[in-house]
């Protein structure tokens, strides 16, 4: 009974959503997410067409290469939260973008089958733990008081997402008919939800 109660005090501890929403951590956070959304529903809307053209895939092989991406990006919200239980959600954010950039990186630069579908494998992952990392990440800063409506609220930043990101890659590749400006363009956006999550970080330490 005493346990009971006691969770039961934990749920009811922390800011509404109305104090969180005026904060700067919430907005962040929102930002950090809208990145990572939009960057990987990117790259899931050309998987195929930028499997053929820059590792020089067949079609068929293209299309085993997405039906694969979705069993990555499923891994992917296990994996990093699970890790993010172990070292910390603040370090498992930025450690995701540097994988972000790195695997990106490889993306330009390795024009082999293998080395594609390596990268674009752990950029799923990458995409996939966003969706695992936010609620834990909003608990961490604003409790569990009125989670359920921050989650909600948060996710307007995967609507956002779902409609930049493709739309950002089509135009990047309409003006150079090349998925390598849109890839840099990419890297620059993650290096960017990088410094947001430095300073989130730091900021909440104060």
């Amino acid at each position: 009974m005493a346990q009971s109660t006691r969770s039961n005090n934990d749920l009811t501890k922390g800011m509404t959503a109305k104090e969180a929403l005026k904060t700067k951590f919430f907005y962040l956070l929102w930002a950090i997410l809208f990145i990572n959304i939009a960057c990987g529903l990117g790259l899931i809307s050309v998987v195929a067409p930028m499997a053929q053209d820059l590792a020089g895939m067949s079609p068929e092989t293209a299309a085993v290469v997405v039906g694969l991406m979705g069993i990555f990006n499923g891994v992917g919200r296990l994996l990093w939260a699970g890790l993010s239980d172990y070292i910390g959600r603040p370090l498992t954010v930025a450690l995701l973008f540097l994988v972000n950039i790195a695997m990106t990186s490889c993306l330009i630069f390795l024009h082999q089958p293998f080395f594609f579908v390596v990268a674009m494998a752990i950029l799923m992952t990458c995409y996939g733990a966003g969706f695992s990392l936010i609620p834990p990440y909003l608990s961490d800063l604003f409790g569990a008081k009125e989670l359920a409506t921050l989650h909600g609220y948060i996710l307007t930043a995967w609507a956002m997402a779902a409609l930049i990101g493709p739309m950002l890659l089509s135009l990047t590749f309409e003006w150079t008919q090349s998925y390598l400006f849109t890839l840099q363009v990419f890297i620059l956006l993650y290096v960017l939800a990088l410094g947001l999550t430095i300073w989130l970080k730091r900021s909440t330490n104060h």
